[in-house]
């Protein structure tokens, strides 16, 4: 105890006495006037009731006079202080930022309404939305399973060393709401008691109940309706001294997993040296190596609520199927058992225990769904492509004719929700898209060379039909049916047209916030989501889609130099200091 509060006390962080630049415009001589306007429309009021017609016209005259001046010198004096506090500000990633391009949060606020009562406060919401999340045990979710203790190889000092080396303060804190400072100040203390703490852990196979329990958050996700319970992302918070832990027995499992061989090649996602931008390219690879003498379908697959379903009976029958070690499923055991969740704010406090799902905040929840997806993979075939990026599956299926095209990506998708059915998962059908690509070979008997097939395929999940669609979006690059990259071009442009808006606030004709700040913003937010995935789209561009990026760019680059519109683009990239995207 005595260690862990000198951690406490060394880790300590000191505020500077500074006070915060707020943004003000109120002052004395708006409030003299506004006193000034009411007692002006008192005496109006007051005439209107006993006064002859002149008096009433002479004070209300006087009254509309004063608050139109009022008026004024309001919209005058909120300019101007925003002009002073725009202009004198030099903090890079502060509260104007936040505020400019909306990061500020909107809070943790609930918008589920149970029954459409108006009168249910915070407290049924949120039971309402644990419910839904945390149902309780249900048949088929029982855990039957008897650890025994079982061997392994002790941590060593170079373990601890690379994963407390790893830490970054500031991150949120679990129940305990200690942060990761502590944590390395007491390693840096004493390091062997760590190392001898951590191995009891470890010997014992055990996983501590204190460490496990969580702290849950409901984020909304972008886009969808407050109102359902689905459009929430349940996000955990574990003990920062958990997290340590799960890091330190990730070490081990990752090198049985890397060792035997387990997790298959096609999943990008959670996966050191994979990336979106490689996950991407493998698909477009496979569409151009295959479609010169075949038709193609790219679907599309959203498994439904996906890591909150994971079936733990289903995970540890799939342990045993690779041979997991005995360490492995006692530590996966303990560390998922009787483990409970906690909603907790300024006047509530509730809590649930979990039968199912991988939690969104665990260090080794990801590395669980793919060791359970996996199988899906093995589907893997010369006839069937299949890739995963975390939950995201993405199939393309061949056919020589549209005919047998319909039929193959039929039988795949029946194999693909069979396959998940014996996971305890499920597609979201009505999520679930689809492309077809037309043969090279075959355009030659089209009468316009098309590079569509006359009649599009009808593929089906459980007899209901998928949607198919010219275009559609995977990983956030949109993919369309001529790999043409237009309609992804046109995406970045309405996107960029509302980042670049942002601007208006505080960029104005004769005045701005600091260029360098401006620069380090556009840097932070419009470059940087318009070069996300050029590696992949950035080489088959047209002259006519560079130069609608150009026109993109330039937009902002008539903000930033206040330039005259007339001028040239190259010009403002070399007046700005702001190179060309492509």
């Amino acid at each position: 105890m005595d260690l862990v509060q000198r951690g406490a006390f060394k880790s300590f962080k000191k505020k500077p006495k500074k006070f915060a630049n707020k943004f003000s415009y109120w002052n004395g001589s708006l409030r003299r006037d506004r006193n000034n306007v009411s007692k002006l429309f008192k005496i109006y009021t007051r005439n209107k009731n006993n006064t002859s017609v002149d008096v009433v016209q002479t004070s209300g005259c006087a009254y509309r006079k004063a608050r139109a001046e009022y008026k004024k010198l309001l919209l005058y004096t909120k300019r101007k202080a925003w002009e002073v506090y725009c202009t004198n500000y030099n903090e890079r990633f502060g509260s104007l930022f936040k505020l400019i391009f909306h990061k500020s949060g909107g809070g943790n606020a609930i918008g589920v309404n149970p029954n459409n009562d108006p009168n249910n406060n915070i407290n049924d919401k949120i039971t309402y939305i644990m419910n839904n999340f945390f149902p309780g045990q249900a048949l088929g979710e029982e855990l039957l399973y008897s650890p025994s203790i079982s061997s392994i190889d002790p941590l060593i000092l170079e373990d601890l060393e690379l994963v407390f080396g790893g830490l970054k303060g500031g991150k949120a804190p679990g129940l305990d709401r200690i942060d990761y400072r502590m944590w390395r100040a007491v390693f840096n203390i004493d390091k062997n008691f760590i190392l001898d703490f951590l191995n009891l852990v470890f010997k014992f196979n055990y996983f501590p109940q204190c460490l496990k329990n969580t702290r849950i958050f409901f984020l909304l996700k972008d886009g969808k309706d407050p109102g359902l319970c689905s459009s929430y992302r349940p996000v955990c918070l574990f003990p920062t001294l958990g997290k340590i832990v799960e890091r330190l027995f990730l070490l081990k499992f990752n090198r049985w997993l890397d060792q035997n061989n387990i997790i298959h090649a096609k999943q990008y996602g959670f996966t050191e040296g994979k990336s979106c931008d490689l996950a991407i390219s493998e698909i477009l690879e496979t569409i151009k190596t295959r479609i010169p003498n075949q038709h193609l379908a790219l679907v599309s697959l959203d498994i439904k609520s996906a890591f909150d379903n994971m079936n733990w009976p289903v995970l540890f029958n799939l342990f045993d199927i690779h041979g997991l070690p005995a360490f492995f499923r006692n530590f996966i055991y303990y560390y998922l058992d009787n483990r409970h969740v906690f909603y907790i704010n300024e006047v509530f406090k509730t809590s649930r225990q979990c039968f199912r799902g991988c939690s969104q905040g665990s260090v080794i929840a990801p590395v669980l769904w793919n060791f359970y997806i996996n199988s899906i993979l093995n589907l893997n075939n010369d006839e069937i492509y299949i890739q995963a990026f975390a939950d995201d599956l993405a199939l393309i299926i061949g056919g020589r004719t549209a005919t047998e095209l319909e039929s193959n990506t039929n039988i795949a998708l029946a194999k693909v929700s069979s396959s998940l059915g014996s996971l305890k998962l499920k597609l979201s059908i009505q999520k679930c898209q689809a492309v077809v690509y037309r043969s090279i070979s075959s355009r030659k008997f089209s009468k316009r060379n098309s590079t569509v097939l006359n009649r599009k395929p009808t593929f089906k999940i459980n007899n209901i039909s998928i949607k198919v669609t010219d275009s559609l979006k995977i990983l956030g690059i949109i993919i369309d049916n001529k790999l043409t990259w237009t309609a992804h071009i046109n995406s970045l442009h309405d996107r960029t047209l509302f980042l670049t808006s942002n601007f208006n606030r505080v960029i104005k004709s004769d005045w701005s916030v600091n260029k360098n700040l401006i620069k380090a913003w556009y840097s932070t937010t419009i470059e940087k989501a318009l070069l996300y995935g050029a590696s992949v789209w950035g080489g088959a561009l047209t002259k006519v889609q560079i130069d609608r990026l150009h026109s993109i760019q330039r937009i902002f680059l008539l903000k930033f130099t206040r330039g005259y519109r007339t001028t040239s683009t190259n010009v403002l990239n070399v007046l700005s200091g702001i190179p060309l995207f492509i």
